[in-house]
């Protein structure tokens, strides 16, 4: 039984779009470049900053780093409007009674995903909250491996559930499987080509075929 569940923050616990999205439109108007709007941002949720302001904007290298800088300034002052998807309460609630451990893998700084869990209630769900801290863990294979380093977890224990190719190919680096989620900003194409074992459309789902199969999520 996989009883140790690796939840990816944006795009599975939380809707992300409107303050990662509003805040490298705003750092892209500080380069002067206007005329984005939040949809032209979804494939920017998921992927490190590093990965999106190179392949998507075609930052330079040497002109990376002000950018993230500039994104994490604006980024703070719009920490409000994440919100947690329908039902992710509840799913938490039902998969903490039937005794999972939940942790939270993501890419995105620590800090602001431990803020963002306190203020909203959700962070007391969680035996551990890893993410990016100074500029260390940025890829999602590397928070992993800190994961199961700091839990002493065993690959055939654990079960990673997330939205977007990243999240797969990051535990698949350790024989972990990955459960795909189509609330958020990944389609059931991009996650299956990925690896998927399977995918889920709402938390609901989610709940039931993890405890119906005792996280291994193969009917």
């Amino acid at each position: 039984m996989r009883k140790t569940l690796l939840f990816d923050f944006d795009g599975t616990l939380f809707d992300s779009l409107p303050a990662v999205g509003g805040a490298i439109i705003g750092m892209l108007e500080r380069c002067g470049r206007t005329g984005y709007t939040l949809e032209d941002m979804r494939k920017c949720v998921g992927p490190p900053l590093e990965h999106s302001f190179s392949k998507f904007f075609c930052f330079p290298d040497d002109e990376i780093q002000n950018c993230i800088e500039t994104y994490r300034e604006l980024h703070f002052k719009l920490l409000d409007r994440y919100t947690p998807y329908d039902g992710i309460v509840d799913a938490l609630k039902a998969l903490r009674s039937a005794g999972y451990r939940l942790v939270v893998a993501t890419s995105k700084w620590e800090i602001n995903a431990r803020k963002m869990l306190a203020d909203r209630g959700l962070e007391q769900y969680f035996d551990l909250v890893a993410g990016s801290v100074d500029g260390l863990r940025s890829e999602k294979m590397e928070v992993i491996a800190y994961i199961l380093d700091e839990l002493k977890l065993g690959k055939s224990e654990a079960l990673m559930i997330g939205d977007r190719l990243y999240d797969v190919e990051g535990a698949a680096a350790f024989g972990i499987p990955t459960l795909g989620v189509l609330w958020g900003f990944g389609s059931r194409e991009e996650l299956e080509n990925a690896g998927a074992i399977a995918c889920v459309e709402t938390p609901r789902e989610m709940v039931e075929l993890i405890t119906r199969t005792g996280g291994d999520c193969l009917e």
